[in-house]
């Protein structure tokens, strides 16, 4: 019995929250700003640039992340930051690899099956791209970026 407990215990501490929420309307938020960094850099690098779509969406996709990191570091999960510029680079590294992963599933395989497969304009199989990353985005970056630490690890509010 005190093993159930102890493991409903860690799931609630660890896990989803009253303020996974909260947290997630923060993290759509920021994500819109980065939706317009990403359609600004697509439209960009393809139209105004030349690169082919697919090149440009993966440029544009990395500045959209090192865009969402900052404000979701500073924001989002202030509350979960470690201390020190060496915590600081491994939530970006951690950040990049969730969100890049998230980006490569959610946004390029959907943005090269809607665009070559089915036909649709670039940029509006874009946006369908990346609202297919954002729950498999945010989970990640929830539960292993910035995973819940003792309270006197974190900078605080």
């Amino acid at each position: 019995m005190a093993t159930d407990t102890s493991t409903l215990i860690e799931k609630i501490k660890y896990g989803a929250t009253l303020e996974t929420p909260r947290r997630f309307l923060k993290f759509c938020l920021v994500g819109g700003a980065g939706v317009v960094v990403n359609m600004g850099m697509l439209y960009l690098f393809t139209d105004i640039v030349g690169l082919y779509y697919l090149l440009s969406s993966i440029i544009a996709i990395e500045i959209a992340i090192l865009n969402n990191f900052f404000w979701n570091d500073i924001w989002t999960w202030r509350d979960r930051r470690k201390k020190g510029g060496v915590q600081f680079f491994k939530r970006l590294i951690k950040y990049n690899i969730s969100a890049n992963f998230s980006s490569f599933v959610g946004n390029i395989v959907t943005l090269w099956i809607l665009t070559s497969i089915f036909g649709w304009y670039y940029m509006y199989a874009n946006v369908v791209g990346i609202m297919v990353g954002v729950i498999l985005n945010f989970s990640l970056n929830d539960r292993w970026t910035y995973r819940r630490g003792k309270p006197q690890e974190s900078i605080g509010e």
